[in-house]
C-alpha cells in the first residue's frame, strides 16, 4: 500500500522503498539502435532498484507533453533515449513542471551533441548505467540565469 511522504506517494515492497523511473524513448532516432538493447537497458534501471514504466514516443512534442504531464511525486528519475531533439523536449518539459526531477539521457541520434557537450557515454550500456548510477549536477536554467533543482546525471 503506497503511502503520503514528502511531498509525494511511496510505494514499498517488503519493507524496501521502491524507486520510479520514467524511460521515454524516440524508437525511430538515429538508426533504431536502441531497439536491440532496450532489454538490456532495462535490466540496468531494475537492478539500481528502480520500478520502470516504458514509454515510446509516437509524434513531435510527445516527449514533452509526457514529461509536462505527470502527476507529482510519480517519479524519482526520468530517463529518456533519442537525439538532441528528444532530450530538448524532455528538459524543455521537466523546466515547466513545478515539481522537477533529476533527467538521465541515453543518446541514440545521429549528432548528439548534448550528450558529447556533456561527455555522456556513447555506449547504450553506460550511459544507461550513468543515468542511474551517475554524478546528479544541476541543470542551469539560461532564461534566468539560476540553478534550478532540475539535474542531469553524468560521470
Amino acid at each position: 500500500m503506497p503511502f503520503f511522504c514528502h511531498g509525494r506517494y511511496i510505494k514499498q515492497e517488503e519493507g524496501i522503498d521502491v524507486k520510479r523511473l520514467l524511460f521515454i524513448y524516440n524508437p525511430h532516432a538515429g538508426k533504431e539502435l536502441l531497439k536491440p538493447k532496450l532489454s538490456d537497458i532495462v535490466d540496468i534501471f531494475v537492478k539500481a532498484g528502480y520500478e520502470v514504466v516504458i514509454y515510446p514516443t509516437q509524434a513531435y512534442q510527445d516527449a514533452y507533453k509526457k514529461v509536462r504531464r505527470y502527476p507529482a511525486g510519480e517519479y524519482d528519475l526520468v530517463v529518456c533515449s533519442g537525439g538532441d531533439g528528444t532530450i530538448d523536449e524532455v528538459v524543455t518539459g521537466m523546466m515547466k513542471r513545478q515539481e522537477k526531477n533529476p533527467i538521465g539521457y541515453i543518446p541514440t541520434g545521429t549528432t548528439n551533441d548534448f550528450a558529447n557537450s556533456l561527455h555522456i557515454p556513447r555506449n547504450l550500456l553506460g550511459a544507461a548505467d550513468n543515468a542511474v548510477n551517475g554524478v546528479v549536477f544541476p541543470y542551469i536554467n539560461s532564461s534566468s540565469i539560476t540553478s534550478s533543482s532540475c539535474v542531469t546525471r553524468i560521470r
